[in-house]
């Protein structure tokens, strides 16, 4: 930088200093294109040697092509200078910039041009990235005016400034520099409170918001529109000073609702004719997640989901010896001993194939080598009409196997008391006149077989009592009807044995078992 003291101001070299901290290019060039000034901004902006002195030497013909550097030319001597000329160059090696270019002519006293100068400034990037800019707003433009809802950016004060396209019956005559707050654009005074309140809000809070809205168009054409209303414009103190409105026709949505809410209220008329306790259990169920819940985790069988590979997605509980974590996600057969693994694999698949509950009985055996007894009912879960899952209710029954099993080695001890005891064992109905029962040592006792008994029906006793019997037969049926229970009624009978002969029978009778009223 040249100093300021007056005996060694320069000011030609001054502002060359200046124009080389400015990154502006200076260059001042004789009528014969002879260089008489440069500063060194100008070799960087062309590529010369930063520390080359050019003065004396030939300018670089720096014009791209001879139309630019005429139609410069042409301006130059016209006017005499031309600035803010934005013009594509090139560099000493060929590349291409872009310049903008200031430039005057320097005349004599006698008015003849002795030369030229002036500045350089390399806007190669700010062009670029114009050219940018301008493609990035003209696809945007072009999505905006192609897009299938309606766009609309309105000021602070609802003034609309523009809209991408228009709805059926509008001109842009009669929506530019409208105000959104026009009564004219909604059906309802209530709606346009909504509007206000939306963009109130939105300038408030800088956020988006949305509102919805019905509208009559000039045509008479009725249609339901939804809008997002979100911020556009900022000014330098990041005041908002636009907004932008998104709105879509929601017509044929709307329609569909309305068909949806006319089709529930028929449901909701035929739901009202089903009988009230079952349509209190269904809301109950409906209204009840937690009730159901609770049912579940209270409930004594394990209740559990698969999926299509028999894996366990969830369970209510397990059993005592398993924590929930050893269970889900693990395939069922691994809590189920090999025998039964065909069994459980055909009726899983079974409900997939046919959607059709099946049963079974499986084993589990403990941690500690115990055999616990389950019976297994196992349901489909399906969803939008297809089976996306099985349910499982899986009963532990061992306690009522063991009493069955209890039952019958009573029965059968019973049993073989009934078949060795020598008397003749029988319970009969009074009421169908029959016997219900007979132990098998009648054939001992009359000569006839159990089937020989039970092939004689209902006149058995009639068949082979003594007819003189017959009265004290009676009379002792009488005082058995009329006996207190376990007080034991005698009898003695003559019967017809097989062989012809009447054999004397003992008989102790007592109530067995009595109707409902005694």
């Amino acid at each position: 930088m040249a100093s300021l003291s007056k005996k060694n101001y320069n000011p030609e070299e001054y502002l060359l200093d200046t124009l080389d901290n400015l990154d502006i290019g200076f260059v001042k060039v004789s009528n014969d294109g002879i260089i008489l000034n440069h500063n060194l901004n100008f070799n960087k902006i062309f590529g010369y040697d930063p520390q080359k002195n050019l003065i004396g030497t030939k300018t670089l013909d720096y014009w791209l092509n001879s139309e630019e550097r005429n139609k410069f030319r042409d301006i130059l001597f016209k006017d005499g200078i031309v600035k803010k000329y934005i013009t594509p160059a090139k560099k000493l090696d060929g590349e291409k910039i872009c310049l903008n270019v200031n430039i005057k002519l320097n005349k004599n006293s006698k008015g003849e041009i002795i030369s030229s100068e002036g500045t350089f400034i390399d806007v190669t990037e700010r062009i670029a990235d114009e050219q940018k800019l301008r493609e990035s707003e003209k696809k945007f433009r072009t999505a905006v005016e192609n897009s299938p809802d309606f766009i609309v950016i309105i000021k602070r004060d609802g003034t609309i400034l523009e809209v991408n396209r228009l709805e059926q019956g509008f001109t842009r005559e009669m929506v530019i520099g409208q105000s959104v707050f026009s009564e004219y654009f909604y059906e309802t005074k209530n709606q346009l409170k909504f509007v206000r309140k939306a963009i109130s809000d939105s300038l408030e809070s800088r956020e988006i918001s949305q509102f919805e809205y019905s509208q009559i168009a000039p045509d008479g054409s009725f249609a339901f529109y939804e809008t997002k209303l979100s911020p556009f414009e900022y000014d330098e103190e990041d005041r908002i000073i636009s907004l932008q409105l998104t709105t879509r026709n929601i017509t044929e949505r709307k329609v569909k609702e309305k068909d949806l809410k006319d089709s529930e209220k028929k449901l909701k008329k035929l739901a009202q004719k089903l009988e009230q306790k079952v349509e209190k259990r269904t809301k109950k169920l409906r209204e009840s997640e937690e009730k159901w819940r609770a049912l579940s985790e209270n409930s004594p069988a394990h209740i559990m989901l698969l999926d299509n590979e028999h894996k366990i997605l969830s369970i209510n509980r397990t059993v005592p010896d398993l924590s929930k974590e050893e269970v889900i996600g693990a395939s069922v057969y691994t809590f189920v001993p090999q025998e039964f693994h065909q069994i459980a694999r055909n009726s899983f698949n079974s409900v997939w194939e046919t959607g059709k509950p099946v049963t079974y009985s499986t084993n589990y055996i403990t941690k500690e080598g115990n055999i616990r007894f389950f019976d297994v009912w196992v349901g489909p879960v399906f969803q939008s009409g297809s089976i996306t899952a099985l349910v499982g209710h899986s009963m532990d029954v061992t306690e009522i196997k063991v009493a069955e099993l209890k039952l019958r080695e009573s029965e059968m001890f019973v049993k073989s008391i009934l078949n060795t005891t020598p008397s003749y064992i029988y319970i009969y109905d009074l009421e169908k006149n029959k016997n219900i029962y007979s132990a098998p040592h009648s054939e001992v006792m009359l000569g006839y077989t159990p089937e020989e008994m039970r092939n004689m029906g209902d006149s058995r006793l009639p068949n082979l009592i003594h007819p003189d019997d017959e009265i004290i037969l009676k009379q002792t049926i009488q005082k058995v009807i009329n006996a207190k229970d376990n007080e034991i009624i005698k009898g003695e009978y003559r019967f017809r044995h097989k062989n012809g002969k009447y054999v004397h029978i003992f008989d102790r009778s007592m109530v067995f078992k009595r109707t409902a009223d005694g």
